[in-house]
């Protein structure tokens, strides 16, 4: 099966043995696993170079370059019963393959559903570290998270951020506009040199006023009080 650009995603073999793939066309595609042919196609705003990830709901997570994370039902409940499935063999990316045999059922068509924060951030974080790195694939070890030093995660309605641990050398950060309530875990940001925060509507001042007690040489960028 041929796409309109080249393919820089590693796919993802569902449970159905459907494959998931993103294209530099701007498109996801599923395929069918033991023809090749095409399932169904959904289109998002710029390239998908990201590698999806597939829930045992049978949700589809995969990033775009539009800076967009997008979350499609689908008919795969979970990951295949493969040695290597996805990216990183499994979600936890442990890479220690197993042997088991696959299905084939039918597909559903892709329906947008809401994704957890947890998820956004490490499609994000995965994102921005191959493209600081300039790794497009392959695992990813800390010397590459190091590379990241700026992140904008603006916008992506997220109510908590978790994740970033890896990213010690990160100096500028964006969560304006997101349904944040806390700070926690950025104090471990020790790099972090500006912090933008503004249009969180129920993040409390007291926590801006905690963090920057813990990170005193980071800027943070807010609008309490405007």
């Amino acid at each position: 099966f041929a796409t309109g650009k080249s393919v820089e995603s590693t796919p993802a073999i569902g449970a159905d043995g459907t494959i998931y793939v993103g294209s530099g066309d701007k498109k996801v595609y599923a395929l069918d696993g033991a023809t090749g042919a095409k399932k169904w196609e959904f289109e998002t705003g710029r390239d998908v170079v990201s590698s999806p990830a597939i829930s045992p709901e049978g949700i589809l997570y995969i990033g775009s370059k539009d800076k967009k994370v997008y979350a499609l039902k689908t008919n795969s409940k979970g990951l295949a019963k493969s040695p290597w499935p996805m990216f990183g063999q499994n979600p936890q990316h442990t890479s220690r393959a197993s042997s088991a045999k696959t299905s084939v059922a039918a597909p559903v068509s892709p329906n947008p559903v809401t994704p957890t924060s947890t998820t956004v951030i490490e499609l994000a974080v995965e994102a921005a570290v191959r493209k600081a790195a300039n790794k497009s694939k392959g695992e990813l070890i800390q010397m590459d998270y190091d590379k990241v030093k700026a992140l904008n995660l603006e916008n992506m309605g997220l109510r908590q951020v978790r994740g970033l641990e890896k990213l010690t050398q990160l100096k500028t950060l964006g969560l304006s506009q997101n349904k944040l309530t806390n700070l926690k875990n950025l104090e471990s940001l020790t790099q972090l040199e500006y912090l933008y925060v503004a249009d969180n509507p129920n993040l409390p001042f007291s926590e801006i006023v905690r963090l920057q007690k813990l990170l005193p040489k980071c800027q943070i960028r807010h609008n309490h009080g405007n």
